[in-house]
């Protein structure tokens, strides 16, 4: 069986642009997991059960932000290939793609010119590179296939596109599906991302540039409204006592919110136009209302569309809805409302996903406008060939943590985040002094309190690391001034002390740190250890017994645990401990060691 000639001058097209985004994005399947990934997935316990896919659901703050489609699919996920992450950046992928053939064929349905151009633009730009190659951002890719959906359903409902159905109007019938499907669509799109609230406005403003808007068409739109109204305050309640995006990072006034927008539209705008360099993390600007030369950006940004206004009459009006479109889709991002990255940044790439589209469908509508003959094709293709190499070249970034935030540090050296995160990582690769001085270059560019203490404390734990236990605590101390209530501090001051003899000082330590987070293994384990030293046997029991509960997978736990069960001459129970300790790691020599001395302690003789 053959396609005919029709089908395939249809199916082209999409077929073309889905193979072009797909293999700009190829390098994105050897990639890893950065940041925020972990609580997103890898250590997302509601992924792991059943009962973890109903607290997606009915728990708001089970999970870091509430967006139950998004967690639902990586919890379908988790199941189908666990931690291996390919699967999670080929789905991306996928939605990606996805995402630019809808967008060809909402352009089309709304013909404009140049909607394949657009479309091509929309998936190769690397400015999506953020959206796709970062796991974390399912939550764009997803929620603007959703947003697009319903976009293409609506516009038979509003008449603002080509009639689906034969005839001078569409069924009545069929309408009434495709609003509800549309809205079914909408509240699928809010629920993975909630910034897709902005779609009712553009779907009005869409219709004002078609035609004269009438009191049906606002009518049909009020619940969508109100849907993206609750879906809005849910998401700025959770970022604000949840995420984070609360304290003195974020207290500006009215004005300074103005010259963050301002000066935010302007960037995005620039990086659409000239995407180099991109970073996952810009710098962040200061901000000052006394200086005149920032009102320049909110001069700028007030006096385009007014211009775009009054020239009407010979541009038309689809430059005027571009410029809206854009500005309105990233209001919610703009700095009006506390989003939790402009701790370190006030933009970010994956803000402007669906935004772009204004600006990439103008410039695009300009040149298929403009443009004839075989020369304007091939500066296309040419145009298309950068954006594609950019892209395969900005996704290679993301392959693992390290490359991530090495490239952060290279275009913004003033970081502290990346120091704080290339301090991890050296901690992890065992690397003691390199991470104290990534931790150490932190806290000198750190702007505010608010993580000073975390930051404190990790160098401490590298200063331990390189023997220089009297930095250590003064690290230690220095990171309780600043908070008295991290555990972080309590527990890592407390280790040190019990290394040195202190146990009853550590003791104290331990016990302040259980009171602020009981449920940390970690800290129950850590003062067993040290009740075992000081003779408290039955205390020191019961607390190994309680991190066991609290983290079962622990080897360590299970073999101390035993140890402690030997000293009593309790065998048969040791033998248990020992034995679990084994059932969590075979390869645990000292735990088959005495599992062997136990066994034979009781043995007749």
């Amino acid at each position: 069986m053959t396609l005919s000639s029709p089908c395939l001058s249809r199916c082209g097209p999409a077929i073309t642009l889905f193979g072009l985004v797909v293999a700009a994005y190829l390098p994105a399947l050897g990639c890893g997991f950065v940041w925020d990934d972990d609580d997103y997935i890898t250590e997302n316990a509601t992924l792991r059960s059943i009962d973890g896919l109903r607290r997606i659901w009915v728990e708001p703050r089970a999970t870091p932000q509430y967006y139950p489609v998004v967690h639902t699919t990586f919890w379908f996920e988790y199941h189908l290939w666990g931690l291996e992450p390919a699967g999670y950046h080929l789905v991306n992928v996928l939605l990606h793609a996805g995402n630019t053939v809808l967008v060809w064929l909402v352009l089309r349905k709304l013909s404009v010119p140049g909607a394949w151009l657009a479309a091509a633009a929309f998936g190769l730009h690397p400015v999506h590179v953020e959206s796709v190659a970062w796991v974390t951002e399912r939550k764009n890719v997803l929620s603007g296939m959703f947003y697009l959906g319903s976009l293409l359903a609506y516009a038979d409902v509003a008449l603002i596109g080509t009639p689906a159905v034969a005839g001078p109007r569409p069924l009545a019938r069929y309408l009434v599906a495709r609003y509800w499907a549309a809205t079914a669509l909408f509240v699928a799109a809010l629920l993975s991302k909630s910034v897709t609230c902005s779609l009712p406005a553009a779907i009005l403003l869409l219709i004002a540039w078609k035609r004269r808007i009438t009191w049906h068409d606002i009518r049909l739109l009020i619940p969508w409204f109100l849907l993206g109204s609750a879906a809005a305050f849910i998401t700025v309640a959770l970022e604000k006592d949840q995420v984070g995006a609360s304290g003195s990072p974020f207290a500006w006034n009215f004005l300074e919110r103005c010259l963050i927008a301002g000066h935010a539209l302007c960037f995005y705008l620039s990086k659409l136009a000239w995407p180099h360099p991109l970073s996952f993390m810009y710098p962040r600007w200061q901000i000052d209302a006394g200086d005149p030369w920032q009102w320049t950006y909110v001069a700028i940004c007030l006096t385009v569309p007014v211009l775009l206004f009054a020239m009407r009459p010979r541009w038309g009006g689809g430059p005027l809805v571009a410029s809206l479109f854009f500005a309105g889709t990233l209001f919610p991002a703009l700095g009006f409302f506390n989003v939790y990255p402009m701790r370190y940044s006030f933009v970010a790439d994956h803000f402007q996903y669906l935004a772009s589209l204004g600006p990439i469908t103008l410039a695009a509508a300009a040149w298929a406008a403009r443009s004839r003959g075989g020369f304007c094709r091939l500066l296309a293709m040419i145009m298309f060939g950068t954006l594609g190499a950019l892209t395969w070249h900005q996704v290679r970034i993301y392959r693992n943590p390290e490359s991530l935030w090495t490239n952060v540090l290279a275009w913004n050296p003033q970081s502290s985040a990346a120091h704080f995160h290339l301090g991890k990582i050296r901690t992890s690769q065992g690397k003691a002094r390199e991470a104290a001085q990534h931790f150490r270059a932190a806290l000198e560019l750190q702007t505010d309190t608010t993580e000073q203490a975390i930051i404190e404390t990790l160098l401490a734990g590298s200063l331990v690391r390189e023997g220089q236990t009297e930095q250590a605590r003064e690290a230690f101390a220095l990171a309780l001034r600043h908070d008295p209530n991290s555990w972080e501090a309590l527990n890592g001051l407390g280790n040190l002390l019990a290394r040195q003899g202190q146990e009853a000082q550590a003791i104290g330590l331990y016990r302040r740190a259980l009171a602020v987070a009981p449920r940390q293994a970690a800290i129950h384990h850590n003062l067993a250890n040290a009740l075992a030293v000081t003779g408290d046997l039955a205390d020191s029991e019961n607390c190994y017994r309680e991190s066991i509960r609290l983290d079962p997978d622990s080897a360590t736990a299970h073999f101390n645990l035993g140890n402690l069960l030997a000293r009593q001459r309790r065998y048969a129970e040791a033998e248990q401990a020992f034995a679990a300790a084994l059932n969590v790691d075979p390869a645990f020599e000292p735990a088959a060691r005495n599992l062997a001395r136990v066994r034979a302690a009781q043995q007749p003789r």
